[in-house]
């Protein structure tokens, strides 16, 4: 891994445009401080390379496509193989500079295009994993004599799964976020985008139950979940119940937070919802994204669709055998 000894990223000429770009991405695009000091990091080994390979460019008006892809180059062939860039990371690097550079384009920073004819790898998108019926059935099982933390936990666990929620979302409900009496939660998600969804019988007995004995923690704020002493449970706090609660369970799956999300998500599909409902229930800003959830078998899909289309419903069988013969004759 190239060393980035004596550089200084924020002295450097190419700097202040990309301070400019993140506080564009705080202020106007609301992105998360997670993703912000994602993009910061990328554009940091961007600025690097360019520094080792291009110490003359002072400005990002200068930077070429040739400069973009001998740095690419550089991070592919490390002489580390574990530090090497894979093609997902590739992927990444590339579409946060696209970005910069949309931005730069868009505010007159520059006028040529660093990124002309630069494609991103292709691959096959890493399927999602999710949990079994029967697996999800053991992951909520109370103890005999359940204590509050139980009871705490179990609510989190039903309101990912039956809601499709982030670990990060849950953490955040307030109390005025439920209505338990119409069974729906106001979301606050990526980017300050809100939305409404349902929680669901089972998620509504489960809060029911946790509401009763929410106030043995003797509560300080008014979030939903808190810990013994009063506070906010963090998200991290959430991740370790999760995946201790997969090995007590003795689960044969590592479980986290969004596998119970990814679970909501297929069965949701299993069910013949559509695929923009999903998108607006889990709060994708595209169905690119919730696209990647479709993974169900081809069997789950044809059952969906004899299920569920019109002229499945409709014509039955025969328009399915007339169906396979032309698909046979085309072979």
């Amino acid at each position: 891994m190239t060393s980035d000894d004596g550089f200084s990223f924020q002295e450097n000429s190419l700097f202040p445009p990309v301070a400019d770009f993140l506080e564009y991405l705080i202020l106007e695009r609301n992105y998360s401080e997670k993703t912000v000091e994602s993009y910061r990091l990328t554009l940091k080994r961007a600025v690097y390379e360019l520094y080792n390979f291009y110490p003359e460019i002072r400005s990002w008006e200068d930077v070429t496509p040739v400069n973009i892809r001998k740095i690419l180059r550089a991070l592919e062939n490390l002489n580390d193989p574990s530090k090497r860039m894979s093609g997902r990371s590739k992927a990444h690097f590339l579409s946060v500079l696209r970005s910069f550079h949309k931005f730069l384009r868009s505010k007159g920073r520059i006028s040529n295009d660093f990124m002309l004819n630069i494609e991103s790898p292709k691959f096959q998108p890493k399927l999602p994993e999710y949990l079994t019926e029967d697996q999800f059935s053991e992951l909520i099982k109370l103890p005999p004599n359940p204590e509050p933390r139980d009871y705490r936990d179990n609510a989190i666990i039903e309101l990912l799964f039956s809601s499709g929620l982030r670990v990060a979302e849950a953490v955040s409900l307030t109390l005025e976020d439920v209505d338990l009496e119409h069974g729906m939660l106001h979301v606050v998600g990526k980017g300050n985008k809100e939305r409404y969804v349902p929680c669901g019988d089972y998620g509504i007995r489960a809060l029911t139950r946790w509401y009763h004995v929410r106030d043995t923690y003797e509560p300080l704020c008014s979030n939903v979940f808190i810990n013994r002493y009063g506070n906010p449970l963090t998200t991290r706090a959430v991740q370790i119940m999760i995946k201790k609660k997969g090995l007590e369970n003795s689960l044969p799956v590592q479980v986290h937070p969004h596998k119970l999300r990814h679970s909501f998500a297929t069965e949701m599909l299993r069910g013949g919802a559509d695929i923009k409902v999903i998108q607006e229930l889990m709060g994708h800003a595209s169905t690119n994204t919730t696209g990647v959830y479709l993974h169900l078998d081809i069997g789950d899909l044809k059952k969906v669709y004899d299920n569920h289309h019109p002229l499945a419903l409709k014509s039955g069988k025969n328009h399915g055998d007339n169906l396979n013969s032309e698909e046979d004759g085309t072979k």
